[in-house]
């Protein structure tokens, strides 16, 4: 009889990405391995990071090797406040093993402002110019959208000089980190109150928005 045929062996959890002390924003890969595993279809990987929603790991249900799996979950970390964080992996099977590993990370989020117009201010004269700044970390600004009540209206120029966000502000994109539209009258509602957003876009994808 082999001895180790009725031991257990203890779950092994490696977080493969993101990589200890990276930074991140918005939704991220979370990817990884564990050994030891018996039952594939019955082993669960939960993915915690402190203030965004537990997400249950997609499962490679054909081992790597004897006893190891892959797995894999994209986490939403866009309503998080910049700093570091742990991220914390919780394997569990039927046989009630357990594996719970952590991996610092450091959430860094987009910055900007929406300077003009100013909340609850009036419309004088035939011109709204809608002006503010954004900042991804890592990356550069893509487009500017200007949105009324939600629906897209015009695109802003971009990369407009901001020497003021450049002395205060980290990211690649700081020192041009502007954006201005002008809209006339006629492409606004003829409602009394309407509601005046900008919304920006990184290379990468991730997504800023303000409002007015």
């Amino acid at each position: 009889m082999n001895p180790a045929a009725g031991t257990a062996q203890r779950l092994e959890i490696v977080i493969e990405t993101p990589e200890a002390g990276s930074t991140f924003s918005g939704p991220i890969t979370v990817r990884g391995s564990v050994a030891g595993v018996i039952d594939p279809a019955s082993t669960e990987i939960w993915i915690a990071l402190p203030g965004a929603p537990s997400v249950r790991a997609t499962v490679d249900s054909s081992a790597r090797s004897d006893g190891e799996i892959g797995w894999l979950a994209e986490i939403d970390v866009s309503q998080v406040a910049s700093g570091p964080y742990p991220i914390a992996v919780h394997a569990l099977d039927l046989r009630g093993r357990t594996a719970r590993p952590l991996h610092l990370g450091v959430v860094r989020l987009p910055r900007g402002d929406l300077d003009f117009p100013v909340r609850d201010s009036e419309l004088e004269g035939s011109y709204l110019v809608v002006a503010g700044w954004c900042v991804f970390p890592g990356e550069h600004t893509s487009a500017v959208e200007v949105l009324i009540d939600g629906t897209v209206v015009a695109h802003a120029r971009s990369h407009q000089p901001r020497p003021d966000i450049a002395r205060g502000v980290d990211g690649a994109g700081a020192p041009f980190a502007g954006y201005a539209a002008v809209l006339h009258v006629d492409e606004l509602p003829q409602s009394d109150q309407f509601e005046v957003s900008a919304r920006a876009v990184g290379v990468e994808g991730h997504v800023w928005e303000s409002h007015a």
